[in-house]
């Protein structure tokens, strides 16, 4: 997923791509949207991992802020859980399907980033504050 790092101009890229420009909030929506759709094992801490360094650069200016749309697609990754994606979690972590373990890091980590919504539009007034989708789709990671 990568950020926009110190200094990058728009159309220079940050990783060596002439002629494209950093990415943005959108850009980290659909990339976290992906992830949450990929049935890659961990995927909600990845999603939280990159949205975490997306706050960290627009804390230091230099990047967007994320707003409630990329935080809707982080928790959309602790949310997606079906049997094939359980079973391929599964033997990636080497731990039985439905394991309480892994479920429990999802639903902990839905609940740490709708702590982070409220408080990042509270502190930093970004438009991050929890909608119905925030709330449903953290009622999804939590549901048995």
């Amino acid at each position: 997923l990568g950020g926009r790092r110190g200094g990058a101009s728009a159309g220079s890229g940050d990783r060596g791509h002439p002629g494209l420009p950093p990415p943005n909030a959108y850009h980290y929506a659909a990339a976290m949207s992906a992830l949450a759709k990929s049935g890659r094992a961990g995927r909600a801490q990845m999603a939280a991992r990159e949205l975490r360094r997306m706050e960290e650069y627009a804390l230091l200016g230099q990047g967007d802020a994320p707003n409630v749309w990329v935080y809707n697609a982080a928790l959309s990754a602790c949310a997606v859980r079906r049997w094939d994606d359980a079973a391929r979690d599964a033997e990636e972590l080497r731990h039985p399907p439905g394991d309480v373990r892994h479920r429990r890091r999802e639903e902990e980590t839905a609940m740490d980033l709708l702590n982070r919504m409220e408080r990042m539009s509270a502190e930093q007034g970004w438009d991050t504050l929890p909608d119905v989708v925030s709330y449903n789709t953290a009622l999804m990671a939590v549901r048995p």
